[in-house]
């Protein structure tokens, strides 16, 4: 996608996800609620391009979103998709496949760990529920709870 598609006198809108919900890292005019059906402007696209596509994972396309307003507005975004043939693409795994990968996950910005639960805030903060992260979430709060709880024990004792 060439960012001078986008004309920088009209609007840019993205449809954040993941950490681009609650730590997009440039400036915006207005947040909206918005739903994707199916899935400064130049300045903006070349950040989100340096963070978003580091490993090209993900495509970079622009689909229509419906802003959550009265009435409701169509309008086109800018979006990243998971590329399925993409060499780290997992595929379909398992809970446990899925928590083991997210325990040992560490990026620039942190433990994947804090990325799946940051999201999920994110996610019911607006009122989301996506039942397969949440899952992943719930496991990974337990199991930590579990473990601060017995490091605590250990140091108390």
């Amino acid at each position: 996608m060439d960012p001078n598609a986008f004309d920088s006198a009209q609007d840019l809108w993205v449809f954040a996800y993941g950490s681009l919900m609650w730590r997009p890292e440039f400036r915006f005019v207005e947040r909206v609620e918005a739903r994707l059906v199916g899935a400064h402007c130049a300045r903006t696209i070349a950040y989100l391009r340096a963070r978003e596509q580091v490993t090209s994972v993900y495509r970079e396309c622009t689909r229509p979103i419906w802003l959550k307003r009265e009435p409701e507005q169509r309008v086109p975004a800018l979006c990243y998709m998971v590329d399925r043939e993409h060499g780290q693409y997992a595929g379909r795994l398992t809970l446990e496949q899925q928590l083991h990968h997210v325990r040992q996950g560490h990026g620039q910005s942190g433990a994947n760990r804090d990325y799946v639960i940051a999201t999920v805030g994110a996610l019911e903060q607006l009122g989301y529920r996506e039942t397969a992260l949440h899952r992943i979430a719930e496991r990974l709060t337990a199991t930590h709870d579990l473990a601060a709880a017995a490091a605590a024990a250990t140091s108390a004792a």
